[in-house]
């Protein structure tokens, strides 16, 4: 085993050096990048995607692809090397077991992979993470997704290997093992949760590296494998299996239906008069309706509105979502930098954030240093700046914000002077929920437990309602403002919208709730809307991708039925389980092995039939000379008739005489 151990090293150790430069080249590319991204910023305003090169777009695009591409060349060629059968019979004779073997030249292969990609990551991360490296924040928990990536690799290196040593009669096939590899790199960009993802992860890696473990039983057939090597080898190909049919259907649907698109949603409008429209976009046909479902008409033109007539009808509109539980990074998740800090404005050559402990740190662009940290304190502490869950990823050099909020106030921050001026404080028991900054600092919308409030860019508030019912049940809340170039009586509408999950619970029937603000002091109106159903977007051979579906992802488990709409790939998956029993009786399966494949058929529907022809290693098939059906060669008899194998003509150039009927000497008796 070491001297396999050595071996390997030996013979790779160029192609991990290799591997070790491109990889620093491409980190080294992106160190560059996000310095220049913070410069730009600071003049002409940008987006925050690469200004920490731990988290940004360009490392979590190109490592992905890096680490799968080295880590499976890696694998199939250590492999390759031992595939032929002559140097296979040699490797397997040598005075170790053939588990020892697999535990020798993975231990090389992992030692490789970490010279090749580990190392450089691992200098990559130490040195942004010394201050005054790069002009942005940094945590040790910005490590994460790179090293879930990293160790995503593992599972590429252990299909590389299967695809080197895998004995398959369809050579395409050979690559399948990547589908179950390159399902373990999604599942890091999966929004399913930090957790969720480590188990998904180490379970491909578990799968993967059980199925080579198998293959170097069996000298990479599937025949001759223990029962554990062959359910991981099956679960492996059905990856790829799955990956190359719905890349296909995806072809065909970019190719084919590339102008069907179908995107529609609903939603309401409120005009600069107070008139609430219905505006609807159907696959980009926008047209506008009144509450009677009525097509609304221009009263200048006298036809129906344009989307590009009514955007200058359309009110201005202020919309926040209350949230005391910081629930807007759930959607923020780990591999996003917005999980841990966001640009929120400059000033002069420095570039200030906003991190997910409610603090505004401030780095110098050109010295890339600390340069202040801000936090607002109150009676009891350091009282955390509130995440705006509107603020995006792109700081205007036009319009920057000058307002931030905490759960107690609303301060007007001076970032030249770094100070900050309380416009708008509350009580304890009242706290902030949600804000929102208009443009231009112009107005400012607040919502804590009791009120919804606005105010103006000198503080002065200038809408004060109580918060009913409550920021639990309705928690989104968009103001439009009426008073531009209009006579009605209003000033303000206030629409609230329901909690999606609560409605969703409800078959969304809780109502939107439309309160009309006279200017006077005259008493508000209050009118209950129905709530529009979600956007939905229709691709092209949407429901040819539906019956493709298993059937184990159409039960209904609770209830134990199928879903609605699920007949057709119900039936599909019945023929593909008849076509496995048609293959198994024809090559004599066992009533075990026939009765398990049809079943996983059944359930994993085409998906899986394909996965069972990649699988099995179906053995030719010769005219009987007997009964003159075909037979299986690997047989010794004929399965119709039971007749012997003929013995092989003469040709001459045998070496061996016949053999010949024995005779049988009777005794001699002497006298």
């Amino acid at each position: 085993m070491k001297a396999l151990f050595r071996k390997d090293l030996r013979e790779n150790f160029g192609l991990a050096i290799l591997g070790a430069v491109i990889l620093s080249l491409i980190l080294l590319k992106n160190i560059g990048f996000a310095e220049s991204s913070a410069i730009q910023m600071v003049r002409n305003g940008g987006n925050s995607y690469d200004l920490q090169p731990v988290l940004s777009s360009a490392t979590l695009t190109t490592c992905p692809f890096f680490f799968v591409i080295f880590a499976g060349l890696l694998g199939f060629v250590q492999s390759r090397n031992e595939s032929h059968k002559d140097m296979w019979a040699f490797l397997i004779h040598r005075p170790t077991t053939r588990t020892q073997i697999f535990l020798g030249k993975i231990s090389a292969g992992l030692l490789l992979y970490f010279l090749g990609a580990g190392i450089p990551l691992l200098l990559f991360v130490v040195y942004l993470s010394i201050p005054g490296h790069i002009a942005a924040p940094f945590e040790w928990a910005m490590v994460l997704p790179l090293t879930m990536i990293w160790l995503s690799g593992i599972a590429s290196y252990f299909a590389g290997m299967i695809t080197g040593l895998r004995q398959a009669r369809w050579f395409g096939s050979k690559t399948f093992a990547f589908g179950g590899a390159i399902m373990a790199t999604v599942t890091v960009f999966t929004d399913i949760g930090l957790w969720q993802s480590m188990i998904a992860l180490t379970l491909f890696i578990v799968i993967l590296g059980t199925a080579l473990w198998g293959a170097y039983q069996s000298g990479g057939f599937y025949r001759g494998q223990p029962v554990l090597g062959k359910a991981t080898l099956v679960l492996s190909l059905m990856a790829g299996s799955g990956l190359v049919i719905t890349l296909t259907v995806g072809l065909f649907q970019s190719t084919l239906g590339r102008d069907n698109h179908s995107f529609s949603y609903r939603t309401y409008s409120i005009s600069r008069n107070g008139t609430i429209f219905i505006e609807s976009n159907n696959g980009g046909d926008v047209s506008f309706m009144d509450l009677e479902g009525k097509r609304a008409l221009n009263p200048e033109t006298g036809k129906p509105w344009s989307e590009k007539e009514f955007l200058q009808f359309r009110s201005a509109t202020y919309s926040a979502t209350a949230d005391y539980k910081n629930e807007s990074r759930r959607y923020s998740t780990y591999y996003r930098h917005r999980a841990f800090f966001k640009p929120w404005s400059y000033s002069g050559k420095n570039l200030w954030y906003t991190d997910r402990h409610g603090k505004l740190k401030g780095y110098n662009v050109e010295t890339r240093q600390l340069v202040g940290e801000i936090v607002p304190s109150g009676a009891t502490g350091d009282d955390p700046f509130v995440e705006s869950p509107y603020s995006g990823d792109y700081v205007n050099s036009y319009n920057l914000p000058h307002l931030l909020s905490t759960r107690s106030s609303v301060y007007l921050v001076d970032l030249e002077s770094r100070q900050m001026k309380p416009i708008f404080t509350t009580s304890a028991t009242n706290p902030i929920g949600g804000f929102y900054e208009a443009e231009y600092a112009t107005n400012a919308l607040i919502l804590t437990k009791e009120t919804i409030s606005m105010i103006n860019g000198l503080g002065y508030t200038i809408l004060t309602l109580p918060y009913q019912p409550g920021p639990g049940t309705y928690p989104s809340v968009t103001v439009a403002n009426l008073t531009a170039g209009s006579n009605q009586p209003y000033q303000f509408e206030v629409m609230l919208s329901p909690d999606s999950a609560q409605n969703y619970k409800t078959g969304w029937k809780m109502p939107l709730k439309v309160i009309a603000v006279p200017k006077d002091a005259g008493a508000t109106n209050t009118t209950e809307l129905p709530t529009l159903r979600e956007s939905e977007y229709k691709q092209p051979f949407e429901d040819l991708m539906a019956a493709l579906e298993p059937t184990v992802t159409k039960i209904n488990y609770s209830k134990l039925t199928l879903h609605k709409k699920s007949l057709p790939a119900f039936c599909l998956c019945a023929m593909c389980a008849g076509v496995t029993v048609f293959f198994g009786r024809r090559y004599k399966f066992s009533n075990g092995a026939l009765i398990a494949w049809a079943l996983f058929v059944f359930l994993g529907g085409v998906f899986a039939l394909m996965t069972f022809f990649c699988v099995q290693e179906f053995p030719k098939r010769e005219v009987c000379p007997k009964c003159k059906k075909l037979r299986t060669v690997d047989h010794e008899l004929c399965d119709h008739c039971g007749a012997e194998f003929a013995p092989p003509e003469l040709n001459g150039t045998e070496i061996f005489e016949p053999l010949q009927k024995k005779t049988v000497l009777e005794p001699v008796v002497m006298e």
